[in-house]
């Protein structure tokens, strides 16, 4: 179970290792817990998810949404409860804005005969805490199909879904307001990758090794396509079309940022960002860049910058205080999660005997969502 930490930090300095720093900034801490599905800013509220497989262990637990603040007490919104037909249960993506949270899950579905696959995806949007619809993939023939690659602006969804042709699977972007009943506008496209939504825009890559398409929600036209030098970047997009990106180069990774007027890109003098391992790389908000740097190896920084790289150091980590989970920032707030690492315990997925048994070191330590105020 959660608990909560309501104090407040007023930290002067950015001691390295500390976890918390930033000159000026407010930083309280919300809970304290392991997320495993964002945090996320939900309104006024911070979200996160708990439960599924934890930092590599077999288990398998009960998903978990939560929301909370420096002032109000965790509780749960959703719970999805283990099944013998549904035995493994897993996040996909967590997105939320003031007016929406959207939760991504999967799960391996067993038949009569006790075979399981992960084969399925949904994802459950609220529209307050205590009220919530679903996406619900449709079936295609025998084989379900799938909602991933989840983003939220406004009372907007933006999801990629699977769907069936004559040859196989294919993928197509949808754009979801869930405060209208009109019909969901469709853009069809050949590749299932990051999808960002802001404002009236829309951002994705309709192919590997393309350039991004942004496109005008408004006028159901593109505004313009954002060429990337590298096809493995992570992107983002803020109300007014801009887009920034972040690629690797060599051994180091770079950022620049994207307009209509802009299409080639405007490159951001910023620390070398740390390499990134699935999660969120990078956050765009009234044209301020969030991002976590690399000062050395095993010290990090999370830092805020404006477009023309002048940055300012929120938190840092060390191999003893780790950034763990994703990160968000609405422009003027930031949320994440670091852990204080007490000691490291050896954990196996098997017995000695099994061929693929895999063994790592899993840190043990307190974990503590925090949020910044910047202003």
């Amino acid at each position: 179970m959660v608990a909560l930490l309501a104090v407040a930090l007023v930290v002067g300095g950015c001691g390295t290792g500390s976890g918390v720093g930033g000159g000026d900034a407010k930083i309280e801490r919300v809970a304290e817990t392991m997320p495993v599905a964002g945090p996320v800013l939900y309104g006024h509220l911070v979200a996160w998810g708990e439960g599924g497989e934890i930092e590599g262990d077999p288990i398998e637990h009960p998903l978990l949404v939560l929301v909370a603040s420096p002032r109000i007490s965790p509780r749960v919104v959703h719970e999805q409860r283990l099944t013998k037909r549904r035995p493994m249960w897993w996040f996909g993506d967590l997105a939320a804005s003031p007016n929406l949270l959207v939760a991504g899950r999967r799960w391996g579905e067993c038949d009569t005969g006790g075979s399981c696959g992960l084969n399925v995806g949904d994802a459950v949007v609220w529209t307050r805490p205590d009220s919530s619809d679903r996406l619900a993939p449709k079936p295609c023939g025998e084989t379900p199909l799938e909602i991933r690659d989840l983003d939220v602006s406004g009372t907007r969804v933006a999801f990629t879904e699977t769907f069936c042709v004559p040859q196989g699977f294919q993928w197509r972007r949808v754009v979801d307001d869930v405060a209208d009943d009109e019909a969901p506008l469709v853009l069809k496209t050949n590749y299932s990758g990051d999808v960002r939504l802001a404002g009236e825009f829309v951002a994705w890559r309709p192919f590997p090794g393309g350039d991004v398409v942004v496109f005008d929600l408004r006028r159901k036209r593109v505004s313009y396509r954002a060429h990337i030098p590298e096809r493995e970047s992570d992107i983002d997009l803020q109300a007014d079309g801009k887009l920034v990106a972040a690629w690797t180069a060599g051994t180091f990774r770079k950022v620049a940022w994207y307009s209509a007027e802009h299409p080639s890109g405007h490159p951001v003098a910023v620390p070398p960002l740390r390499a990134h391992s699935g999660g969120i790389a990078i956050r765009l908000a009234d044209d301020h860049i969030a991002f976590e740097g690399e000062l050395s190896e095993g010290k990090s920084v999370l830092a805020v910058a404006d477009l023309d790289g002048h940055t300012r150091r929120v938190a840092s980590f060390d191999r003893l205080h780790r950034r763990v989970g994703d990160f968000d920032f609405d422009g003027k707030r930031l949320t994440w999660a670091s852990q204080h690492v007490l000691r490291y315990e050896k954990r196996c997925n098997a017995p000695p005997t099994y061929w693929q048994r895999r063994c790592w070191r899993r840190p043990i330590g307190p974990t503590t969502i925090y949020l910044a105020q910047l202003d």
